[in-house]
């Protein structure tokens, strides 16, 4: 995901009209660079601070940062990594005599004057866009460079430099503003205005839900039905609270609920339709909605009003008689069917009803046989049950 931001800073950068009368050459005071050269940088950023001498080495350098002394170190030079809020401040280094009866700089005279002069360093905390200005004075005559600078070193477009409210930006512009020679003309207040595309890879703060029921295949009319609605949380977000919404054909189905199960006590055809569910944070800001589930209530078929219906698993529907001398069993199940039949011959017409209730225990006789199917490599014992 990409968001496009238009962000301002404000930097000030000031000149003075006099030239410096440059150092005493007696008493030369130390100079404090700063590479890179700005006298602003993000947050996290590192930053190397240089204490330059003409002196022999062998000395030990003192750092100031805010009239304090911070650190003492045998090289001249200071690195500042993952620049943080107390890093900024006023820096100034000093010279003192090294070897092994270093006492500190309480205990020892500084080698030449104290000190340079400050050297400001400022750390943006929050901004996206800063305007760097160099950490020393311009004076006039020297080059002046100014950058407008993205958070990460993120590529910024559409670049405007204004100067004291009025924009001064050249025809041709990239992220850096030149002045070849500065001229009183060009003090003032600056800053600058762009837009930068930086990528920033959102979390997910829980999966999208997953509507189940309970059990295998379709629920019997009678039962019990639990739908479950099913999400996880990021780790890091455990303790999220989430709510559920429970759908069928679309229309709600009570309040929400912290429980992520609903319940159909008794289930029956009216249950039958097209399910999801909803989870959402308990201010609305995140929600996401289910695939939709599809529950089809079967009617438990038992006995001869069941014939003609087709179930999923080998199933026995009870047995009848067509005519005095026909009977039929009937078992059906993943759109198989098998019918057992067996006609009754005989030979006069005068013992029809006697034959009748033979043939009535005959067919009770192998429908009790029938009911015991429970896969369907039995079957062929059914068909021939009884005969």
């Amino acid at each position: 995901m990409f968001l496009m931001f238009s962000l301002n800073t404000v930097g000030s950068v000031l000149f003075s009209p006099s030239l410096s009368a440059g150092p005493s050459a007696t008493a030369q005071k130390s100079t404090l660079t700063l590479d890179p050269p700005w006298s602003i940088v993000f947050k996290g950023e590192s930053v190397t601070l240089t204490c330059s001498t003409s002196h022999p080495p062998g000395r030990r350098f003192t750092w100031y940062r805010n009239n304090k002394v911070f650190r003492s170190t045998e090289i001249n030079s200071l690195k500042i990594k993952y620049a943080q809020e107390n890093d900024a401040g006023r820096y100034q280094c000093q010279i003192f005599p090294g070897g092994p009866n270093w006492l500190g700089p309480l205990g020892m005279d500084p080698v030449g004057p104290c000190c340079n002069s400050p050297l400001a360093l400022d750390v943006s905390l929050s901004d996206w866009l800063i305007l760097q200005v160099p950490y020393y004075g311009v004076f006039e005559g020297d080059p002046l460079c100014l950058r407008c600078y993205g958070w990460k070193g993120a590529r910024v477009s559409r670049i405007r430099y204004y100067r004291d409210g009025a924009d001064v930006t050249p025809s041709h512009v990239n992220s850096e503003l030149s002045i070849k020679q500065a001229r009183t003309r060009d003090s003032g207040k600056y800053h600058c205005t762009g837009s930068m595309k930086t990528g920033i890879m959102l979390t997910k703060l829980f999966s999208t839900p997953v509507l189940r029921a309970a059990g295998s295949g379709d629920p019997i009319e009678g039962s019990s039905v639990t739908l479950s609605c099913v999400t996880q949380l990021n780790p890091q977000k455990l303790d999220t609270p989430l709510q559920r919404f429970f759908y069928k054909d679309s229309r709600a189905l009570g309040e929400p609920r912290s429980s992520p199960d609903y319940h159909i006590p008794v289930a029956g055809l009216q249950d039958s339709g097209s399910y999801h569910c909803e989870v959402q944070t308990v201010t609305s800001s995140v929600w996401k909605q289910s695939p939709k589930l599809k529950i089809a209530v079967k009617r438990e078929c038992l006995g001869q009003g069941c014939w003609g219906q087709v179930l999923k698993v080998p199933t026995y529907l009870g047995w009848k008689k067509t005519s005095w001398n026909l009977c039929r069993a009937e078992i059906r199940g993943a759109g198989k069917t098998l019918i057992n039949s067996m006609v009754q011959n005989r030979a006069s017409d005068s013992r029809r009803q006697e034959q009748q209730l033979e043939s009535n225990q005959l067919c009770l006789h192998r429908a009790k046989r029938a009911q015991h199917v429970r896969s369907w490599e039995n079957l062929t014992r059914v068909r021939d049950a009884g005969g």
